[in-house]
């Protein structure tokens, strides 16, 4: 019954917490600010965007259909991020070529900036080695750099302090935009108990 009850309490913790790795940035630091460029070349900060909400999305590369499609459903659901003041940015180790069809393909609003010295992505604890990740597709891919993200999403908040984080421990667990909308607007009341 112990035992029981200690699995309980970590899979409550887990989900409450949005982990889905132990070794991922813990809730309530400072996010790593990090200036990389978009596909105009223009560069783009994290600490612009203090005093709005950031949703921050790691995803593995151009070639990934399900990166795609997770990109296209926040691009058609993205008013309803605008009007929780949040705002999208999407990051990977793609040089510009990818990036471009990443927005082509997903129809983005929202900034896709360019990681290709794989720096965010370790600072953000989110990479991996194609032969560390079982997945063939990306062995396939002819990517440069052999490295990418795993699958991953930061929710930080107007102060840049990270307040929701899942990563996937596997490429097609990834949370929805309710549950994601829904986290958005739950950790707004929590911070500023007076929001409408």
């Amino acid at each position: 019954m112990k035992v029981l009850f200690n699995i309980f309490i970590i899979v409550l913790f887990t989900h409450f917490s949005g982990y889905a790795q132990n070794n991922s940035l813990e809730l309530g630091i400072e996010a790593p600010g990090f200036s990389l460029k978009n596909v105009e070349g223009k560069e783009v900060t994290l600490q612009s965007y203090l005093g709005k909400w950031v949703v921050l999305v790691f995803y593995r590369g151009n070639w990934c259909h399900l990166c795609n499609e997770q990109l296209s459903k926040i691009a058609e659901d993205y008013s309803k991020f605008q009007k929780l003041n949040a705002h999208v940015i999407a990051i990977s180790t793609d040089v510009i070529d990818g990036v471009k069809k990443t927005i082509e393909k997903s129809a983005a609003p929202f900034e896709i900036l360019m990681d290709d010295k794989n720096e965010v992505i370790k600072l953000y604890q989110v990479d991996v080695k194609k032969r560390e990740y079982k997945d063939i597709t990306a062995l396939l891919s002819g990517h440069k750099q052999g490295t990418y993200a795993i699958p991953a999403l930061f929710i930080i908040d107007i102060e840049g302090v990270i307040r929701y984080v899942n990563i996937s421990e596997s490429y097609g667990d990834r949370p929805d935009n309710d549950e994601v909308l829904k986290q958005l607007s739950l950790l707004r009341q929590m911070t500023s108990p007076n929001l409408e």
